[in-house]
This record gives structure tokens, C-alpha cells and sequence, in this order.
């Protein structure tokens, strides 16, 4: 068993590769690195926003 290669594995009935299974499948990391660009984009659209609304408020304060 230990001279067999991992990747040369085939599966039972329809004799595919564990690697052709797991190259067919959508790169995970991908879909992670592509969610977290965008909660940052977004939080980060929202702190300006804060930053806006504050910046605002304390110069109509200052003009009144």
C-alpha cells in the first residue's frame, strides 16, 4: 500500500482519478479571498460613510 502514489487512486466504478474529482471542483480559495474583498470593500464604504456623517455633523456644529 505505501508504494501505491495518493493521487493514483482511481474510483471504483467509473475508474476517474481522485485528481481529475478534485481539479473539476470550483477553487474554494478563490471563492474566500473574493467574499472577504468584498465584506472589506463594503465595511470600508461604510466607514466612510460614518466618517462623512460625523465630519458633517461636528462642522454644523461649528457653524451654528
Amino acid at each position: 500500500m505505501a508504494d501505491v502514489p495518493l493521487l493514483d487512486f482511481r474510483c471504483g466504478r467509473t475508474g476517474t482519478r481522485n485528481r481529475d474529482i478534485w481539479s473539476g471542483l470550483p477553487d474554494i480559495r478563490s471563492a474566500r479571498q473574493a467574499r472577504r474583498l468584498r465584506q472589506l470593500a463594503k465595511s470600508g464604504a461604510l466607514l466612510t460613510a460614518a466618517a462623512m456623517v460625523s465630519a458633517l455633523a461636528v462642522a454644523s456644529y461649528l457653524m451654528h
